[in-house]
């Protein structure tokens, strides 16, 4: 890629600006003189309290959400050699959204605040596990056959998921609780919540960087891997776990925020190309900056119309994930000729 060291601090410099932005939008004005006194010397001052204790955080889990679902479907386009597929596509979101169903059916989310995130990762990672567990024959486990049985695990889940919110119905408050849930949101995301998710996020971003090499090789079919020297079934299981984690942290503390995985990891292949020392990093600056805008955008319409991201961010894939299908088509019609 032409001019890389330009057009990386061109994102990371969006990245920032983006960051400020999420600091200084909200329904209080704070100019940015208040955040930086704020910053360089906190108190208990309310403008203190809604920079430090909600704006900062909630913007640096906009940031990190957006970057982990991104790079999530980068790692699942490439093991599946797929570009439609995204993080969901073995079970993560319906285990996510299974075990918060749970958590606030049975009361315990209002116990701790931390209690659905809790029970929506283990639910995630559990669904995972099954998943890779049914897709698994002599210890290796086939493409093909780990995306059906996702498919059938998460229709499974979410036929459980159903008769769970069409039996709380009596329940406003429960059922409108899980239903704000599943369409996500980044409402009243605290310090805890970003102490969970950045951790994660970097370590894990590190790591995928860190096997780009087996991921190119990977990218180009697993006999021509095996014969590079790559050893394709632990790289695989290895990536499977980063982005089981990446995206079941990510759902359990946004909810459900649909299509970034899919069309972030697409649009950066289009702009840098398939080679993942570029990709990654694309992948995971453009997530973050894309979803931390579409927060910004419910920020400065929420005063006139009620919209949760998870909405937002559907009504904008949605015509891209038509237009990929489009593209697809027509590529298949001609390559038959």
């Amino acid at each position: 890629m032409k001019n890389e060291k330009l057009f990386y601090s061109i994102l990371i410099t969006v990245s920032i600006i983006v960051f400020v932005l999420g600091v200084l939008i909200g329904s209080t004005n704070i100019d940015l003189k208040t955040i930086l006194l704020s910053i360089l010397s906190y108190d208990n001052s309310v403008d203190s309290i809604i920079v430090m204790r909600l704006r900062i955080p909630r913007t640096i889990i906009t940031l990190c959400v957006g970057g982990s679902l991104a790079l999530s479907g980068s790692i699942v386009q490439s093991i599946f050699k797929n570009s439609m597929a995204d993080p969901y596509i073995i079970g993560v979101s319906s285990g996510a959204s299974l075990g918060a169903v749970v958590a606030m059916i049975t009361g315990f989310s209002q116990v701790f605040f931390l209690v659905t995130p809790i029970f929506a990762f283990i639910f995630a990672i559990g669904t995972t596990v099954l998943v890779y567990s049914i897709s698994q024959k002599n210890g290796v486990s086939s493409t093909e056959t780990l995306i059906l049985s996702g498919i059938a695990i998460s229709s499974l889940l979410g036929s459980i998921i159903n008769f769970l919110i069409y039996s709380t119905m009596d329940e406003f408050q429960a059922s409108k609780e899980i239903l704000f849930w599943l369409m996500g949101s980044f409402e009243g995301k605290t310090t805890s919540h970003m102490l969970i998710i950045l951790p994660v996020t970097i370590i894990s971003f590190i790591i995928t960087l860190r096997l780009r090499r087996a991921l190119d090789l990977i990218s180009l079919g697993d006999t021509q891997a095996l014969i590079l020297g790559v050893n394709v079934e632990k790289i695989k299981k290895t990536l499977i776990i980063i982005a089981t984690v990446l995206t079941s942290v990510s759902v359990s503390i946004s909810g459900m925020i649909g299509f970034v995985g899919l069309i972030i990891p697409h649009i950066s292949r289009l702009i840098v190309g398939s080679n993942h020392k570029n990709l990654i990093p694309t992948s995971f600056l453009l997530g973050g900056i894309f979803l931390t805008l579409i927060d910004l955008i419910i920020r400065v319409i929420g005063a006139y119309i009620s919209i949760r991201i998870g909405v937002l961010t559907s009504l904008i894939g949605s015509p891209f994930f038509i237009y990929l299908l489009i593209k697809n088509k027509k590529k298949s019609y001609l390559g038959g000729l």
